[in-house]
């Protein structure tokens, strides 16, 4: 069961750090990335695959995160969190933010 009010602060989080268009279009590219790395590992078995959909967001989000001018704020928050994204959530709800946050961005 998903924690609506938990869901929505962590996501209020995430949007401290992800406002400009080309942090949030890499953080989509994450998204995409990884949906076709599982869809690929799971049509070939190859586990090179699951290694790099892990790969990815260190890489796309770092580099969106260089174009919004905050990495080294974003990875501070998340040492601090001791998570691997800076709202300190899920892996699930972060990839939900991404999706949503891009969304967002054109409303």
């Amino acid at each position: 069961m998903i924690n609506e009010t938990k869901f929505w602060q962590g996501y209020d989080e995430f949007k401290k750090y992800h406002n400009t268009f080309l942090c949030l279009f890499f953080h989509l590219v994450t998204v995409a990335l990884q949906i076709i790395c599982f869809v690929g590992f799971f049509l070939s078995f190859r586990p090179s695959l699951i290694l790099i959909a892990i790969a990815i967001p260190f890489l796309t989000d770092g580099i969106g995160h260089m174009f919004e001018k905050n990495f080294k704020e974003v990875l501070e928050k998340t040492r601090n969190n001791k998570k691997t994204n800076s709202g300190g959530v899920n892996v699930f709800y972060n990839f939900s933010y991404k999706i949503i946050s891009f969304v967002d961005y054109f409303i």
